[in-house]
């Protein structure tokens, strides 16, 4: 009678990667997780994850990934986070904590505007950390890396799948429950189209890479491309549809525009893998003209309502400029300490005035990603953080550039990483806490592949 360890590597199973890729969507679907005590209870079994791999790899060689620098700089993120919630009381507060004490004069006075509400958020951002090791270490090993794009793929034409149905059974509920706004645009599990939008771009780009591998990876001396090795990434072609068209019914001018950044970032990435140093400039070449036919055919077959918000204006519409004229006097105002980690309400009102309260009253994030940590933890918060994840994206590109097997997988987490940052300009998707543990994921997956020491022996 065999075990499960033996059961699992005939039938090239990879338990760790399976449970990572099954927490992820089980995320999403329960409405992004998109509520503090959601996401704090999943919190635990992102610790409990990374745990359980340091036990299960006890006595085995750890994988050597250099982190010392993105560590450093994330724990100076936490070091300012803990700092805002220190009773320091004038002048390093806000002058709004003096009608706070005026009715309760025991409330200590915190640079954090919500101390509880930055206490949650750094509890995320703990298992956000969790996540990234755990997706590190399935990236370096073959095998773990190899399983994960399977399961990506096989979890997003699934995710895809019920979402396009479910949409078109009753575009008014989630699971029962009334969409608060945009009856006409598919929003998935979540409440906004535009965070279902950014996970469509990122599994649109994940799908087009795996389909592209035989393009990607490094060929012997003689070997030539042959036309039946795309027909072995069928289930990446079917990703790429799904999503692709889930997106299109999203109708979001900024995921449309976000995957056809990314698609330029991909094809990049690819000319400067596969050129030489002689005609790395005719690869760039190459990688904008096929970008400009991709973005030509997502403007052509993007479905009368998307092609009716592109014809309307631009994402950045009135209604971001009005926001950015908002946050942006309340970011100068503190420039160096922030609001507090998950501060966003207390600045929101803190913003409001005649002219943009109809803008600011319903509303839960500032709809830019940059603007958004900026407020939080002011410049230096803001930098460690835009650092760490900088310095990994840099440690990834290089890695991947160097590796002889598996570098569409990398090319893609280069691609994700790039729907983020370019529709974090607009929206606010990694304020989503499954699209943020997502993202995590991503980073690391990538990050511990293009560290893995390259064997050689095998390309992909």
């Amino acid at each position: 009678m065999s075990t499960f360890p033996q059961a699992a590597q005939r039938l090239k199973l990879d338990p760790f990667a399976l449970i990572l890729v099954v927490l992820l969507f089980a995320e999403h679907l329960l409405f992004g997780a998109n509520r503090a005590d959601l996401a704090v209870a999943f919190a635990v079994p992102h610790f409990l994850l990374l745990l359980g791999l340091i036990a299960l790899s006890k006595g085995a060689e750890p994988p050597r990934l250099p982190l010392k620098w993105p560590a450093l700089l994330l724990g100076v993120v936490f070091v300012l986070g803990l700092f805002s919630i220190l009773p320091l009381g004038p002048p390093l507060t806000h002058p709004l904590w003096a009608y706070v004490q005026a009715l309760d004069p025991k409330t200590p006075a915190t640079i954090s505007l919500e101390p509880f509400a930055t206490r949650v958020e750094m509890v995320k951002l703990a298992g956000y950390a969790a996540l990234f090791l755990c997706g590190a270490s399935v990236g370096a090993r073959r095998e773990g890396a190899e399983a994960m794009g399977r399961y990506l793929t096989l979890a997003g034409v699934l995710y895809c799948l019920w979402a396009a149905i479910a949409f078109a059974a009753d575009p008014g509920t989630i699971f029962g429950v009334p969409r608060p706004v945009g009856h006409d645009r598919l929003s998935a599990s979540f409440f906004s189209a535009n965070s279902a939008a950014t996970l469509f771009a990122c599994l649109t780009i994940l799908g087009l890479t795996g389909v592209m591998r035989p393009l990607i990876r490094e060929r012997r001396t003689g070997e030539r491309l042959k036309p039946v090795e795309f027909l072995k990434a069928w289930p990446q072609a079917v990703l790429t549809a799904m999503a692709f068209g889930c997106l299109l019914v999203s109708a979001s001018r900024g995921g449309l525009l976000a995957l056809a950044a990314a698609t330029l970032v991909t094809l990049a990435a690819v000319a400067w893998i596969k050129s030489s140093k002689g005609s790395l400039t005719g690869g760039f070449v190459a990688a904008a003209c096929l970008a400009l036919v991709a973005g030509v055919a997502m403007f052509s077959f993007g479905g009368q309502h998307t092609a009716e918000r592109l014809a309307d204006t631009n994402p950045l519409t009135e209604d971001r400029l009005q926001l950015l004229a908002a946050f942006w006097p309340t970011f100068l105002a503190s420039p160096w300490l922030g609001y507090g980690l998950g501060a966003f309400q207390a600045v929101n009102g803190a913003s409001m005035n005649s002219g943009n309260a109809i803008a600011l009253t319903h509303l839960g994030a500032v709809h830019n990603v940059y603007l958004q940590w900026l407020l939080q933890e002011g410049v230096p918060g803001a930098l460690a953080m835009f650092g760490a994840v900088g310095l990994v994206l840099l440690a990834t590109a290089r890695g991947v550039g160097r590796r002889a097997n598996q570098r569409w997988l990398g090319v893609a987490c280069l691609g994700v990483a790039a729907v983020f940052a370019i529709h974090g300009l607009v929206d606010f998707a990694l304020e989503e806490p499954s699209l943020a543990a997502f993202f995590s994921v991503i980073l690391g997956l990538g990050y511990g592949l293009a560290e893995r020491p390259s064997s050689g022996r095998r390309r992909s």
